[in-house]
């Protein structure tokens, strides 16, 4: 479809400076009004400036121009335009009471509304905007119900579809259950994100956040066979509490047949992860799972998403994972996992051989301090840079239960890159930061060296990836992570291997060592020469 986003910023930019970016959604409502309703339109004189007051006053819109040349001035510019009542629902780019639908997933939720709908619910229909007159024109058998708490938008969206007899508007909320006694073959729903619901909307639905409320309270009106459409924060994947409530209503009662993980960044108001879920009437045993990536192209820069990877689980299956964790779905259904499974070598979680914690919270530092501070930064490819440690000032005992010991493996808990170190005892003590994750081996059953190779396999690093959990910042829990399998072997045969390794790595550090040392030399004796 074609990118009329872009084009709206092209009219944001035109009007640049005419008025606030914030009240461009009123005035534009406001100015088509009078456009519609004055006795000349076409004359631009006081006449005009008298019928927008009247419209103000009508529709309960306070009039944002300061006086009357600023609204001549606007009028005008709307006409050279040629500004629509669609335009009101997606000029005003920077306002944070909704989010916008954007035009790299159009085509993606066009694409899943079939043409046999009897009704079709769009819930919070300004959030539809670019996409709303083509869903609706998609199905013109349909009736269709849209929604909103915004009387402006409510009346935009009479305007726009104000010669299509099978579309009702309503301006209603979602604090009521029977709002409407119909039940939809489709309910399209975009909720804005991170809004807490007030005290007396909360007494109904498991959770208190407008997105998870929005969604429990939309799957009451599916028809037999109806389905819900709808766009999520990455939490309703993975946290616990009532959300996780809410994730094994969902599962009992209903079908999760799709969860697609979008792009980070996709929509321009928010940097969190989202998803978007089809949840169906009845019960099903495949749930789909999609992972879309984000595409630039080089010419024109235009973004758009591709299908990175699409695999299915049984409903049975999604349930005994315990959240919706799609990132663990793939690296349980990748081959070298299957083969890991497959193998006779035998396997045991990190919590049958080890013990872990969460590194101590720092307030402050000083550089004079007898304690060492391991940081995130520290950690390189292959070991601990303890010369560029925070140091901290406090009595020992305070800190005894966070002492690092030698064999340590440290795994940052926060971030996206997935490092480990093995720690080695120095001459002064150390701790972990907060943003750390203490593993403590039995090293009478596993060698440190061992586990942290295999924690940076393949296999390793995608066990460690179905962990994190997170919507702009990745987050791994220290009790999570003993959930990791490893290959036991002999400790005699671990010992060959780490011994292997560490001479090898040796080796490699020395020989870079020396190529930077012998490099460094060349590059003097060149410059000395002039």
């Amino acid at each position: 479809m074609k990118n009329k986003n872009s084009d709206t910023f092209k009219k944001v930019s035109y009007l640049r400076g005419m008025l606030p970016v914030g009240e461009l959604t009123t005035a534009l409502f406001v100015t088509l009004k009078v456009k519609k309703e004055a006795n000349k339109p076409n004359d631009i004189n006081e006449s005009l400036y008298s019928c927008l007051q009247y419209v103000c006053n009508k529709y309960d819109c306070i009039n944002v121009f300061e006086n009357i040349n600023m609204f001549l001035n606007f009028y005008q510019a709307v006409n050279s335009i040629e500004l629509d009542w669609l335009d009101v629902l997606t000029l005003d780019t920077k306002k944070n009471d909704h989010v916008q639908i954007p035009d790299t997933i159009c085509n993606l939720l066009l694409d899943k509304i079939n043409k046999n709908l009897s009704n079709v619910l769009i819930k919070d229909g300004e959030n539809f905007s670019i996409l709303l007159k083509e869903i609706v024109d998609k199905n013109k058998g349909c009736s269709y119900l849209i929604t909103s708490t915004n009387s402006l938008y409510c009346e935009t969206f009479r305007e726009i579809f104000a010669e299509y007899k099978n579309v009702e508007i309503m301006q209603i909320g979602i604090n009521d259950f029977e709002f409407t006694t119909q039940k939809f073959d489709l309910i399209l729903s975009l909720p804005p994100f991170g809004i807490r619901m007030m005290v007396e909307q909360q007494r109904d639905f498991i959770c208190r956040e407008y997105e998870l409320a929005s969604t429990e309270s939309l799957l009451y009106h599916l028809s037999f066979t109806g389905k819900l459409i709808t766009i999520l924060p990455a939490r309703i994947t993975f946290a616990s509490g009532r959300v996780e409530e809410l994730r094994n209503f969902i599962q009992k009662m209903y079908k999760v047949e799709e969860i697609s993980e979008l792009p980070s960044g996709i929509f321009s108001s928010t940097a969190i992860k989202t998803y978007l879920f089809t949840i169906a009437s009845g019960v099903t045993d495949d749930v789909t799972i999609r992972r879309y990536k984000k595409v630039i192209d080089k010419k024109s820069k235009e973004i758009s998403i591709k299908l990175e990877d699409e695999t299915f689980v049984m409903n049975t299956e999604l349930e005994e994972f315990g959240d919706w964790n799609i990132d663990k779905i793939f690296a349980r259904q990748d081959d070298d996992w299957q083969n890991f499974q497959n193998s006779s070598t035998k396997r045991v979680t990190l919590t049958d051989v080890a013990t872990s914690f969460r590194g101590k919270v720092i307030n402050s530092k000083d550089e004079t301090g007898a304690i060492g501070v391991v940081n995130i930064a520290n950690i390189k490819e292959f070991d601990i840079d303890y010369n560029s440690l925070d140091h901290l000032d406090t009595d020992e005992r305070k800190i005894s239960n966070y002492i690092l010991e030698d064999g340590d493996i440290l795994i940052p808990a926060r971030g996206t890159t997935i490092k480990t170190a093995v720690f080695k005892v120095q001459q002064y003590p150390c701790i972990a930061s907060s943003n750390l994750i203490v593993i403590r081996v039995n090293q009478n059953q596993i060698l440190p060296a061992y586990l942290k190779i295999f924690l940076d396999s393949p296999l390793g690093v995608k066990q460690i990836k179905g962990l994190q959990q997170g919507t702009t910042l990745m987050n791994i829990s220290y009790k999570d992570i003993m959930s990791v399998e490893i290959p036991m072997i002999p400790l005699e045969e671990q010992k060959v291997i780490s011994e292997e390794y560490e001479k090898e790595l040796s080796l490699y550090q020395n020989t870079i060592s020396a190529a930077n040392d012998r490099w460094q030399n060349v590059v003097r004796e060149l410059q000395n020469k002039f």
